[in-house]
Order: structure tokens, then sequence, then C-alpha cells
């Protein structure tokens, strides 16, 4: 049995463990840039919460500040980093969705090109695992979608890279600084590097790379407090606060791993490739660890929502493992995968125009991109002169010319089109400091942890004054007011930021019917994963306060 594996081996190394040249290397990696080119333009696209990103932006250049609603300093964006580089860009080059799309695809090819450097000698098989990207769903889908994905692929790659050949004196100050970067990316994309880092620390016996790289994140969470009285974003509050029990959190996170068996099998079986890989070896025990470690979060969460979203930068850490420790692994089985997979093409490289699927799983699981893409795509957008045309974004744009307080779940790109004079109260709390502070309904859907308005809530937020009714939830209105519309150096603020963030208010939900969801004059029909104030598939639709007796009507496009 040990002769005929010797066999294979030897075979596997004469055909795929050739060394090529230099010029041959420049070669592949112009054919890798233009093959990757073609799959980012057949299948870019911008997800709903990008636009979220974009109202703020569009705040900000109009001189509301950082700010979803105006007048109210709520943190809506996870990713810092990925929003001050779309803001500085936006404000020389105008929309935001092409500025995005433009920016994506410039990470994408530096990322590519860091892989092509990242081997000391790149062979056939080298080239096999860098083209077998080509077949994650998760990574090509993610490398546009308008979110951070695509930066936060780029500094794992960077990060891999700096590990791996960088040898210089300030080699940890740089891994230091990239960990920052990750961090203000997107803080769980972290988890990936901390074994790493910590693993430097400990072999350096000095805390001083650690200080002076982790200073830009120490600098950002003093900022995220003063200015919006958290240190975390407010999704973060609205989607991991949520009361999900840990067995319905590992529960939801094992449907999100079947899903990705479905429809992207590749991207599974490179994770755990890349995870052997990683771990044989004693120079990348430390990247296994990382991913366990991710895992471990992936699980603690209960996934996302998004299909393959949270998979798409760890799939890329497994193939840098992979691409790194390919000739020490024997990697036998690999190439021959990649030939097995290669129908995965139809849904990258050669993705159709016709692209689509409005299909959401009864684990409330959806193909993101299949979803918005008729509406969001790049190609649709260029074969239709350059104009975004999904609905949702027609109806914002249909309400621009109103004001008033307004209702929806789904409020990026109608948020986004209809601009800063509508107050849009969420649902889901994405955008809601109060309603992100109480737990979630029963039975909600992943990522869409709808919270039930506390009474007295909506009056409150028409009238501007405190009309809850409960002690603790009229305690809670006044400090998020306090920390999120109050003037920054206002009297009692930075008490009311201390009570907000040390569990003072933690006994809030005694007072809060979780289950009693709904707007009033509407009458509740199911609460079912996919429903939103008690309507089936209501996060599309709009509804208008009246004043008080609040009242919500719904808004009817002709």
């Amino acid at each position: 049995m040990r002769k005929k594996i010797k066999e294979i081996e030897l075979w596997y190394l004469e055909r795929f463990g050739t060394i090529l040249s230099s010029d041959k290397r420049l070669s592949w990696l112009i054919v890798a840039l233009l093959l990757f080119s073609a799959a980012f333009f057949n299948t870019a696209w911008v997800a709903d919460d990008a636009f979220i990103t974009f109202r703020v932006i569009d705040n900000a250049l109009n001189g509301y500040g950082l700010t979803w609603n105006p007048g109210e300093r709520v943190q809506v964006y996870t990713h810092p980093l990925w929003f001050g580089v779309q803001l500085g860009l936006v404000a020389v080059f105008g929309d935001p969705y092409f500025v995005c799309l433009a920016i994506s695809y410039l990470l994408l090819c530096f990322t590519i090109f860091l892989l092509f450097t990242l081997p000391k000698e790149l062979t056939w098989g080298s080239l096999a695992v860098i083209f077998s990207l080509l077949l994650s769903r998760s990574f090509v889908d993610y490398s546009s979608s308008g979110l951070e994905n695509p930066l936060t692929h780029f500094l794992v790659a960077a990060y891999v890279w700096v590990w791996f050949k960088f040898e210089g004196r300030c080699r940890a100050y740089l891994l230091f600084s990239l960990g920052s970067a990750l961090f203000l990316c997107r803080p769980d994309s972290l988890l990936l590097v901390i074994p790493s880092l910590l693993s430097l620390v400990y072999n350096s016996r000095s805390i001083m790379p650690a200080l002076i790289g982790g200073l830009p994140v120490a600098c950002w969470v003093c900022f995220s407090v003063f200015y919006y009285g958290a240190p975390i974003p407010n999704t973060a509050l609205a989607k991991v606060g949520t009361g999900t029990t840990f067995l319905g959190a590992v529960e939801q996170a094992w449907a999100g791993l079947s899903w990705m068996y479905r429809h992207d099998t590749f991207s599974l079986f490179l994770l755990l490739f890349g995870g052997c890989a990683a771990w044989i070896n004693q120079r990348g025990r430390v990247f296994f660890f990382g991913l366990l470690l991710w895992l471990i979060f992936y699980f603690y969460v209960g996934g996302d929502y998004m299909g393959g979203r949270f998979f798409s930068t760890p799939i890329l850490l497994a193939a840098c493992m992979v691409l790194f420790f390919l000739r020490p692994f024997k990697a036998i089985l690999f190439t021959p995968f990649v030939f097995l997979s290669v129908g995965a093409l139809g849904n990258t490289l050669i993705s159709p125009l016709s692209f689509n699927s409005q299909t959401i799983s009864e684990n409330g699981i959806a193909d993101e991109r299949a979803f918005y893409y008729q509406g969001t795509g790049l190609k649709p957008a260029l074969i239709n002169k350059g104009v975004v045309h999904h609905p949702w974004l027609v109806e914002g744009q249909l309400l621009s010319g109103q004001q008033g307080f307004f209702v929806r779940c789904s409020i990026g790109m109608v948020g986004f089109g209809a601009g800063p004079a509508i107050h849009w109260i969420d649902p889901l709390a994405l955008a809601d400091p109060l309603l992100a502070r109480l737990p979630a309904r029963s039975n909600a859907r992943v990522g869409h942890f709808e919270r039930a308005f506390p009474e007295g809530y909506l009056e409150s937020i028409v009238l501007g004054e405190n009309r809850l009714a409960g002690s603790r939830l009229k305690a809670l209105f006044d400090d998020v007011q306090l920390a999120t519309t109050a003037s920054l150096f206002a009297e009692g603020r930075a008490a009311a930021i201390w009570r907000l963030n040390s569990g003072f208010h933690s006994q809030v939900e005694v007072e809060f019917n979780k289950e009693k969801i709904g707007l009033p004059g509407v009458p509740v029909q199911n609460n079912a994963k996919p429903s939103c104030l008690g309507i089936q598939h209501g996060g599309a639709i709009n509804w208008k306060l009246s004043e008080p007796p609040v009242v919500g009507m719904r808004i009817v496009f002709r």
C-alpha cells in the first residue's frame, strides 16, 4: 500500500511539481488576472446592506455627520476602515455604487498578485490552488457585494505574505498593524490571526509591537465611545445581543454549513484541506488555530443569513495554507478535486446574465447575490445605461420628497434613495440604538432579529419626548437620547454612556414583551422567520407613522 501511495505521489510531483520560470510566472499572473477579472465582471453586485453605508457617506458629505438618521449618532456600519476608504473616494469620484465596485476590483487584483508571490517556487500545483478560487462561490460572490469582504481578503493575504516572506526588523509591528486593519475592517476577522499575534508576543517577550500596532484600534474605540456612545457598532448589538440560546445558535450555524454543502461544496473542501495543511506544518499551525477560533465564533453567533459571506475570508486563508505548504503536504488529492468541481464555474467565471433566485431557505439563509443581482448587478446596471434599477431603490427615490417618520425592515436601498429628510425606524435594530439593546422576538430569521416596539416608543420618537411605559424603559430611553442626540459635551452625557455600556440597564427586559410585534393599526398575521411586523415577507413594505395616536399607514406605489 505504501509503495502504491509513493508511486502516486511521484506521479503527482512529476506533473504538478514542475517549477515554473520567472517569465512563466508573469505570464500566468496575467492569465489569472484576466480570468478573475472576467469572473468579477460576470458576478459583481451590491447588497442592500451596502446601501446603509452609502447613506452614512451621503450624510457625512452633506454635513450631517457620521449618521444614519441626521441628528442621531448611531454607528450602523461594522467596518470603519472600509467606510473610510469609500468616504474619501466617493468625495472625489461621486457615485458610491461604482466607487465601491471599483475598489473591490482593485483589491481582488492585489490579492491575486500576493497569492502569486507567496510560494517561493511556482509550480503547476500552485497554479491549481490559485485558480481553484474561481470554483469558490463564497470567494467570488463576496469579491464584490459592496461589503467589506474584498478588503478583508486583501488584508489576510497581506498578513500571510508578511508572516512567511518578510524578515525585516519591523515585521512584528507590520503584522500588528495589519491585525489592527483587520479589526477596523471587520472585528471578527481578527480571530483568524489572533493566535499568530499572541505567538509573536510570546516569542519576542515584548508587547511594544502590540501597543504601537494596535494604536489605530485604540484610537477608533475611543472615538466611537466619544462620538457614538458605544465601543462597538450598533449592528453588533443588534445581531449578537438577541437573546438567542446557545443551542439555537449552533442549530442555525449548522444550517449554514448545510447550505454551503449544497451550494458551494468546493469551498468547504478547500477550508478543510487548508486547515489540515496548516496543522501538519509547525510554521502554519497558528493559522490552524485561527481557523478553529473562527469556526467556534461562527457557531457561537449562529452563522449568517448571507450564504457563504462568513466563509469567504477563511476560505482565502485556507487557500494560502495549501499554497504555501503544498509540497510538504504532498497534495495528491487536491488537483483531482479541482477538476471534479469544474462545474462550479457556471456560477462564477461564466455566471449568466439571467442569474436569479428569490428563494429563502426554511432556516432563513439566502443566496444573496442571486437575490439582488438582477437589480444591483454590474452588468444589468451597465445595460441600463449605468443606472441601478432595483425596485427598492426606486421606491426610496419616489419617497425623497417627503418628510416624517417611516418604518421599514430592509432599510438599505430605500433609506439611501429617500435621502436625509426621512427618519427611519428599523425593527431589526441595525439603526436603532434603543431596540438594539432589547432581546429579539422568538423565531426571528438569522441576521434579521426583529424587535417589538415597547409601549409608547413610537410616540416618543414622533413627539421627541419620553412616552415609554415602565421606569426602566424610560431610563434607557433617556440615556440613549443623551448619548446619541445631545451635544457631545452635554451635561450628563458621559454618565449616560457609562450606564449604557456597564450593564446598568440589564434588567430592562422585565418591562418589555418581546413577542408583541407589529405596528399600531396593522393586524398581526404571523411571526414566521421570513415575516416582519407580523406580515409574511413584510420586510419590503414601507410604513408612514401618523401623528399621535400613532398608526402605521402603508405606502403604496403605482
